[in-house]
């Protein structure tokens, strides 16, 4: 892979150094072109080799060797066209895997996403008995072993013991299809147990990572916290669906979100701030470009000669005369070490976080604003059960008081009667306060001013279940984690910024304009003055304010890891607890139910039995607290029960939609 370096890219290409700096800006941008017009074409010739033998094997278990060839054939034939500059690409590609960068990575991850998604799914198809960690580590094995052969095609006789000759294209292909496609079929080795044949097909959700970090020292979330491929709760495949609010089937509820992200105040406040971010990274990188500034001067002076009298003269000698000046300056520090180019992508970085923090906040103000309207949907359930219960404690309490003053029943039923009227009474009063300040609050998270002139809907019930086998690379799309993840990459740029600037600075000036007594002479050729000088600088003593600053940088980017991984491990948290609550609270509902029937029969009991004077008013009393008691928990579990379901939206970024997979995964 030595050849693979910048020098050796702009001496074939017949530029400068300056010249590639001028285009593209770095030897990443460079790289990046290279790959966009050679691999590009490449994987477009795998992907369609791929489509015309799937095309062809139709819903049959599709064979190992075409898939395999369709991968290879394309390279191959790449790597062994001087023409096109086939070898230089695969050693250029063999350095970017060698030694990444985040660029790179990137880079890498446009061009080679889909290709892996789809021959994962193809493989996983053709291997539906290989677990779904077998798979993915014997993908990853196929990719590095064209890799390495790829980068030299002559060794591929070494590696024969000399029965295969390189300049056999047929043959080669046939040599690595054969030797693949057996690493595929051989038997799984200290395997505890065998997961199903639907999770060996989740392999190629995170076949984009195997694929594009295979020698990557950057952590994933799953590597920090060792997460598992599926959610300890599931055993099937989903797909995640944006709008997840429609699901509870409210229209008004729908329109409240969609009038709360146009006019909620805290929303609009963090869009400016996203542009306000964009904008700092636009002046960190103009920093990177010449500045040319345009002087202009006009002056009058006066010169007096002493020691010069003039015989007869009644003073020194005076002269006076005008100076006009026109200049054109311009100056360009060279990023020859990437300081500069550092500080860009570090605030490039913190622009794509602000970026992924506004897209939380808008999650975030979702999941509030149908908080919200459960919480006052239930408040106004609760009003109405205390109206309905205050109604029926004053009936009550006017028949106790009828047979009081009939000396059928003795005065304390009477003052018992009318303390749970009034406390009946009380409870409503608290509801309304209660559902007037949900009202209110739902209102403002809206942008709405809060009259209190809003009703909720309905409690839905959850008759969907959540789709089973949740995988957890979901996370990957929470906006929180996102915008994590930038802001550890910008504390890393940071640092090699702060490096950089420990080391030498270039900087070219050049000054251009004309100069004359009068005015008029500016136009003139004849007055043109300029200048060019480059300059360097070397930091020699600064009372180890640089240093302290690379120890600074380094400590941030420590304590962002620390974070991010932090904020994984409590993602995967939220996600479990959700997970197992729904299961918990849908027990507490059943019960719950039962338990409000139950009470109302009981209810009804005493009523009747205290009429027919067979019970004591006491036993009335208690049934009926133990009534409303019992739909009130109800009335609230099921708004619980709402709040877990947005909390598991919210924990997984989004929402779900279960999708199902037959046999052999289509």
């Amino acid at each position: 892979f030595d050849a693979a370096s910048l020098r050796h890219i702009i001496s074939v290409a017949g530029v400068n150094l300056a010249a590639v700096h001028y285009h593209f800006g770095s030897k990443e941008a460079l790289i990046q072109a290279v790959f966009a017009r050679r691999i590009g074409p490449l994987n477009d010739e795998r992907l369609q080799l791929l489509d015309e033998f799937l095309t062809h094997t139709g819903d049959r278990r599709p064979r190992l060797e075409p898939i395999i060839e369709s991968m290879i054939r394309p390279a191959l034939k790449l790597a062994r066209d001087p023409d096109q500059g086939g070898p230089d690409v695969m050693r250029l590609f063999g350095r970017t895997i060698a030694e990444p960068s985040d660029e790179l990575q990137a880079m890498v991850n446009s061009q080679f996403g889909d290709v892996a998604k789809r021959f994962g799914e193809a493989l996983a198809r053709a291997c539906p008995e290989l677990p779904a960690h077998v798979l993915m580590w014997r993908f990853h094995f196929m990719i590095g072993t064209m890799g390495h052969v790829m980068a030299d095609p002559t060794k591929i006789s070494s590696f024969t013991g000399g029965m295969c000759d390189p300049s056999d294209t047929q043959e080669v292909v046939r040599q690595m299809t054969a030797f693949l496609a057996g690493g595929f079929r051989a038997p799984v080795v200290a395997s505890k147990k065998k997961r199903s044949v639907a999770a060996a097909k989740l392999v190629a959700l995170g076949l984009l990572v195997v694929f594009a970090t295979a020698c990557s020292s950057t952590k994933t979330p799953e590597e920090s916290v060792n997460a598992p491929a599926l959610w300890s709760t599931s055993t099937a495949r989903a797909r995640p669906a944006n709008e997840w609010w429609h699901e509870f089937g409210d229209s008004n509820l729908v329109q409240l979100v969609e009038t709360a992200l146009i006019q909620n105040y805290d929303l609009k406040a963090m869009k400016a701030r996203v542009e306000a971010a964009q904008e700092q990274s636009r002046i960190a990188g103009a920093v990177r470009l010449p500045t040319v500034d345009a002087q202009f001067g006009s002056s009058r002076q006066q010169q007096v000669f002493v020691g010069l009298p003039i015989p007869g003269a009644a003073g020194p000698l005076k002269t006076r005369y005008n100076t006009h000046q026109f200049n054109l300056v311009a100056n360009w520090e060279l990023d020859i070490w990437g300081r500069i180019s550092s500080g860009n992508k570090a605030a490039l970085a913190d622009y794509l976080a602000a970026t992924d923090d506004l897209q939380g906040a808008r999650l975030s103000l979702v999941g509030q604003i149908v908080r919200s309207w459960f919480r006052l949907t239930e408040a106004e359930r609760q009003l109405e059960l205390a109206q309905r219960t205050a109604g029926n404690f004053e009936t009550t309490r006017a028949k106790v008081q009828e047979r009081y003053e009939q000396g059928i029943r003795p005065p304390l039923e009477l003052r018992l009667a009318n303390s749970k009227a009034s406390s009946a009474r009380a409870l409503v009063a608290l509801r309304e306060a209660e559902a007037n300040d949900a009202r209110r609050q739902l209102q403002a998270l809206a942008g709405k001013y809060p009259n209190g002139k809003v009703t909720g809907g309905s409690l839905p019930y959850l008759t969907a279940e959540v789709p089973a086998g949740l995988p957890s690379e979901l996370l990957g799309r929470r906006p929180d984690l996102l915008a994590a993840r930038w802001r550890l990459e910008a504390a890393g740029y940071r640092v090699a910024e702060a490096k950089a600037s420990l080391l030498p600075r270039l900087s070219l000036t050049a000054n251009g304009g004309r100069t004359s007594n009068e005015l008029e002479d500016l136009l003139e050729h004849n007055f043109s003055i300029w200048s060019i000088a480059a300059n360097a600088a070397q930091p020699i003593f600064q009372g180890g304010r640089l240093r302290a600053n690379v120890r600074l940088n380094k400590a941030l980017t420590k304590a962002e890891a620390a974070e991010y991984d932090s904020a994984v491990l409590n993602a995967f948290r939220e996600v479990e607890t959700a997970l197992a609550n729904e299961a918990i609270l849908q027990r507490r509902e059943m019960e719950l139910s039962a338990s409000s029937s139950e009470a109302k029969a009981a209810e009804s009991l005493a009523q009747q039995r205290y009429e027919a004077g067979l019970e004591p008013y006491t036993t009335l009393l208690e049934t009926q607290r133990r009534a409303l008691e019992a739909e009130s928990q109800l009335i609230t579990v099921r708004r619980v029960r709402l709040d877990n379901r947005i909390a598991l939206h919210l924990a997984l970024g989004g929402g779900f939609e279960m999708k199902e997979t037959d046999e052999d995964g289509s």
